[in-house]
């Protein structure tokens, strides 16, 4: 009996076995995971290093790969109660990661970088700047989340030369995606007309909304669980699609606005291409002389477009991706107008991520 049962494991194990095998040839290979937003490894060359490839490749392409991920992150956190999935929680249809503890020295950090980059660029010019609450932030959750009223207050400590404009109140959860930590920038409009005022800039025109989809976002591969995807919408104005985006790791002038983009390994790089060191955008509409110079993270991806109809000229610039010394050699800064330090806590949380 036992000899039967034994025979009959085996049977299924390499009936299951040569199944997905013939599976793994019958399907075709994909080149990008969206919900991973990542490239998928192909089908190495015979060279140097084969064997490590060929088991980076079968990995990323066995079959059912992705409805196996989810089973066991089902499994990790109802079936064996955890609380989240690599810090990544569900809570009214929305995906939310859990924040790390408040790291003042990264904070002081980060104001240090911005307030060289003031004295050494712009030392005659008054400066604001915004602190982006995260999503979890706006959660109503009893998890662990940041000391964000501490963190803004050793902020204004450490910059009493620069003003902060506050967006705290104007944001809920629900303008962030529910698939990832960005804001939405179809709810921006009293973000981008708070930021004008404070400016003293036009505050934002009329737009026309478009709608992308389907968006999946950062938590929704990190985490692996069953959630519908998101909308993306843009918004289109006159301005927009009037203005030209020129950066020294484009392939010539862009449009601000790229939806081929949606499909590809991060469906937010829509807004400006993605992530990018410096970019400059102009928007031939504008005749007011006003060149804004704004410090960002991504979420100045898709504030910057509601800002086109009140300057000129908009440089944007992420200091995790390029040294503040080496500015000059990518932009021209020297006829800045008004200048704008703008990122999110995380970013603000991890200010060793801001190259001096």
């Amino acid at each position: 009996m036992k000899r039967k049962a034994s025979i009959a494991t085996a049977a299924v194990f390499l009936a299951v076995l040569f199944g997905f095998s013939l599976l793994h040839l019958a399907l075709p290979d994909r080149e990008v995971s969206r919900s991973e937003r990542r490239r998928l490894a192909q089908l190495p060359p015979l060279s140097s290093g084969f064997s490590d490839k060929l088991e980076e490749y079968m990995l990323d392409q066995f079959p059912l790969r992705e409805q196996l991920r989810t089973v066991n992150s089902l499994v990790r956190l109802y079936g064996l109660g955890q609380a989240d999935i690599h810090g990544i929680y569900l809570q009214g249809g929305g995906a939310f990661r859990m924040d790390g503890p408040l790291q003042e020295k990264q904070v002081r950090h980060a104001a240090a970088v911005f307030s060289a980059v003031q004295e050494a660029y712009f030392p005659s010019l008054p400066s604001h700047y915004v602190i982006v609450p995260d999503k979890n932030a706006k959660a109503e959750t009893s998890r662990p989340r940041l000391d964000t009223e501490t963190m803004r207050g050793i902020v204004r400590e450490a910059l009493p030369g620069m003003t902060e404009i506050d967006i705290w109140d104007l944001l809920s959860a629900d303008d962030y995606y529910k698939t990832d930590p960005h804001w939405r920038q179809e709810r921006l409009l009293p973000v981008a007309a708070a930021i004008c005022e404070a400016l003293g800039a036009d505050a934002p025109g009329t737009f026309t909304e478009k709608a992308l989809s389907p968006f999946y976002g950062a938590y929704y591969g990190q985490a692996a669980l069953p959630m519908a995807p998101d909308t993306l919408t843009y918004l289109e104005s006159a301005d927009t699609k009037a203005a030209e985006v020129t950066g020294p790791e484009l392939d010539g002038a862009q449009p601000v606005y790229r939806p081929e983009l949606l499909d590809g390994t991060d469906g937010y790089d829509v807004f400006l291409s993605g992530a990018q060191a410096v970019l400059t955008v102009t928007s031939p509409n504008v005749h007011n002389g006003r060149h804004l110079v704004l410090f960002r993270d991504s979420f100045g991806s898709s504030l910057a477009p509601l800002l086109l109809g009140s300057f000129e000229r908009i440089t944007l610039v992420d200091l995790r991706y390029i040294s503040a010394a080496r500015l000059g050699d990518y932009a021209d800064l020297s006829d800045a107008t008004d200048v704008l330090y703008l990122c999110s806590t995380a970013v603000w949380n991890n200010g060793g991520t801001l190259r001096e």
